[in-house]
């Protein structure tokens, strides 16, 4: 690899590289625009669009040229202006090439606030106008690839970035281009292929034009009416990077947020579909207890008043969907409280991608702050039923988890107290003496560990739908001081828990919730 210094004058301004790299890559380096609907960074260049066109010359003594940024690489002393009159004249013709057939349809558009045109005509040096003669009339006519996508020809301009996902990241041929009954290209799937993969809507994030249309979404809000909070999957140990797009009330839609570390520029059709986690008939928005409504530092004070008379015969069960701030919780809990762990580490099936085999997105955090060991990590909850049959657990915690996850006769429990701390209104929460309602994902800021030992930050999107959903480790907290200090317990807030881990935690000696950078920061594993 050539490491090489070299100095590139761009738009007037020197600028720096290591080696030799293409001139598109320099300028977006440096926070220059320059349109290029074909090229994309984490795929295989054509060079086909032919917008990225700018002026460059080798030195001051040179002539300016006219060429492809995306096909240049940069050489020291080099000059690139992409503002080159002839180039901007160019680009324009070409852009009007591309505006002949389009339909006039942008306040209608699924991909309006993001298209490649509105961005070219917005932010680069477009003052031409569209050559279309007489009335362009839109009429949405949507062709199946099949699965969830569907193509749209007007819209289509041939950048080749679908084709390129299939072969270069599914590593299989899924799309191509074919000649039509008119004799003009067009996208379509090959014989006996279909667009029904779990990776295959990131092919309508590729599209620069809005060509490719998710059908199974329909799109009730505009994306340039939703804010992009950023944000990590849960599905699984991977981390995925992604953005939850919001109007800070309701969840609309959850897309892909680059991270070349961890997931490059791709997520999971399965990912954007946890946007459903927010169904209200399946939330808990009240303190209960004993199936009626109850004052949450009331119920704290019996709960730790169970918890006072069951002795040793405590277990927490809980897993990787817990955030590491609720760990580091949980786990000063133990120090406070004779009680056991019972760590759910359950094994899905990866497919070699961005799936793992960790359905949990946080189990590595847990065995960072030393909350996961392996006498305590099972599989599945035969061994708590086990003990509850026994005897030997009076009183279960449950964080997140349900009791009836797996096959269990629920007159088991007859016998046990049962404090559920989640958000599902599942049976664990229907029979349980104590139910805590607390955030989903999209309703708090915390981090997750992934299976590579990133930190990862996720921010709050919009509000909870009660006043009385809480933070997990808020009520972990509460529960653990109200067992400490009595009546004059209150919560921990999220600056206290930071302040606390790197006293207490090694791999946290110099690290700060406010300065972990958003693509995350690798902690050394011992």
């Amino acid at each position: 690899m050539d490491d090489s210094k070299i100095k590139v004058t761009l738009n007037g301004k020197v600028f720096e590289f290591n080696g030799k790299i293409r001139i598109l890559d320099a300028l977006a380096r440096a926070k220059i625009e320059l349109p290029s609907p074909c090229y994309h960074g984490n795929l295989s260049q054509i060079c086909c669009c032919g917008l990225c066109l700018a002026g460059t010359r080798s030195d001051k003594n040179s002539p300016w040229r006219i060429e492809l940024a995306c096909a240049r690489t940069i050489e020291d002393g080099m000059e690139v202006d992409t503002d080159h009159p002839q180039a901007v004249k160019l680009r324009e013709a070409i852009i009007n090439i591309y505006l002949l057939k389009h339909p006039l349809d942008c306040s209608l558009c699924d991909k309006v606030g993001d298209c490649f045109l509105h961005k070219f005509a917005l932010h680069t040096n477009f003052h031409g106008f569209t050559r279309v003669v007489g009335k362009q009339y839109w009429h949405r006519n949507l062709r199946s690839l099949g699965g969830k996508i569907a193509v749209d020809d007007e819209k289509c301009i041939l950048c080749g970035r679908c084709l390129r996902f299939c072969n270069d990241i599914l590593g299989e041929d899924i799309l191509g281009k074919i000649k039509n009954e008119r004799n003009l290209d067009e996208i379509n799937v090959y014989p006996g292929k279909s667009c029904d993969g779990n990776y295959s809507l990131n092919l309508v994030d590729l599209c620069p034009a809005g060509a490719l249309v998710d059908k199974t979404c329909d799109h009730d809000q505009m994306a340039w009416d939703l804010r992009h909070t950023p944000s990590i999957s849960p599905e699984s140990s991977t981390g995925i990077n992604t953005y939850i797009l919001h109007d800070n009330r309701h969840v609309h839609r959850i897309i892909s947020r680059k991270n070349d570390k961890i997931n490059e520029a791709w997520i999971t059709d399965s990912s954007r579909s946890l946007v459903n986690i927010l169904n209200p008939n399946n939330r808990i928005t009240q303190v209960m207890r004993g199936g009626k409504r109850f004052d949450v530092k009331m119920a704290i004070a019996l709960a730790v008043n169970g918890i006072l008379s069951s002795g040793g015969n405590i277990y927490i069960l809980c897993s990787g969907e817990t955030s590491l701030e609720d760990q580091f919780v949980l786990k000063r809990f133990l120090d406070v409280v004779s009680a056991n762990v019972y760590f759910l580490k359950r094994r899905g099936q990866s497919d070699g991608f961005l799936v793992s085999d960790e359905p949990y997105p946080n189990c590595a955090g847990a065995q960072i702050t030393r909350l996961s060991t392996e006498i305590n990590t099972h599989q599945d909850l035969s061994d708590l039923y086990e003990m509850v049959q026994s005897g030997t657990c009076k009183n279960i915690i449950c964080v997140y988890e349900d009791l009836f996850a797996d096959p269990v006769n629920s007159k088991i429990f007859d016998d046990v107290s049962i404090s559920y701390i989640g958000y599902k209104n599942n049976k664990t929460a229907k029979i349980a003496n104590f139910v805590f309602p607390v955030k989903t994902l999209f309703e708090r800021t915390g981090t997750f560990v992934n299976k590579d030992y990133i930190l990862q930050k996720f921010f709050k999107a919009v509000p909870p739908p009660s006043k009385n959903v809480f933070e997990c480790w808020e009520i972990l907290s509460l529960l653990m001081n109200t067992y400490y200090y009595g009546e004059k317990a209150d919560y921990l807030t999220l600056d206290q828990i930071w302040k606390d881990l790197p006293y207490i935690i090694a791999d946290f000696k110099d690290v700060d919730f406010h300065n972990v950078p958003l693509d995350g920061f690798f902690l050394k594993k011992d």
